[in-house]
């Protein structure tokens, strides 16, 4: 399975920003087994406010209620709560096209055997984000993931803005309002500075505009 779908990605370049397929209770999961037999309907890598769950909110739509998202710290963890049924769904990205294809995830894709039941285009805007009060030209660390970091690489040399690894985008943005400092900020979608009461400082950082991740969604 790993290599059809990466053969699938790697044919399917360049990404666009498209809803190929959405998930709804009725259309993918059996009657015997809907949504409401799970405490959360998909469970995704990242904290929240992270693209993973924005893609996810996204796709997996729920009759009159926004779908219940689990944070998950790890890809392996997103297929353990699927696998255990905590989560209807998992929902992972497979490729980015600045970052390629994500390994981790194919692997356990193929391990796992779950079913590929949809897919999910998301452009990737980057965004500095900061502490209320906080302002562009006090600036001195930017906190992210690694991915994130290099893809805005050019945004932080102009500012002569200290690059800072974190574990998680969206997660990234929670430490630094909860620490207050002025003078660090984070770099994550602008849906994150609303989730933790950040400030965007500046948005649209990436070097390259045409930042797409493809997200699957997958089911046991």
């Amino acid at each position: 399975m790993m290599m059809r779908v990466l053969r699938n990605v790697e044919q399917s370049k360049p990404l666009e920003p498209r809803h190929v397929r959405g998930v709804t209770g009725s259309d993918v999961m059996p009657l015997h087994d809907r949504f409401e037999n799970h405490a959360f309907d998909f469970a995704y890598q990242g904290a929240p406010g992270a693209f993973s769950e924005e893609a996810g909110l996204a796709v997996v739509t729920i009759d009159s209620r926004e779908a219940r998202a689990l944070a998950c710290s790890t890809f392996d963890g997103v297929f353990a709560a699927v696998e255990m049924g905590r989560a209807a769904l998992g929902v992972v990205p497979v490729e980015n096209t600045l970052a390629g294809p994500i390994y981790r995830v194919l692997d356990l894709i193929e391990a796992s055997g779950m079913q590929i039941v949809a897919e999910y285009t998301l452009r990737i805007s980057h965004a500095l984000i900061g502490c209320p009060g906080a302002e562009l030209d006090q600036i001195q660390r930017a906190h992210s993931h690694p991915v994130a970091l290099a893809q805005c690489g050019r945004f932080l040399a102009d500012r002569r803005i200290e690059a800072t690894e974190a574990f998680d985008t969206a997660g990234a943005v929670g430490l630094v309002v909860s620490s207050g400092s002025l003078h660090d900020a984070a770099i994550a979608g602008v849906r994150a500075a609303d989730v933790y009461g950040g400030v965007v400082l500046a948005e649209a950082i990436a070097d390259s505009s045409e930042n797409f991740t493809r997200f699957v969604v997958v089911r046991r």
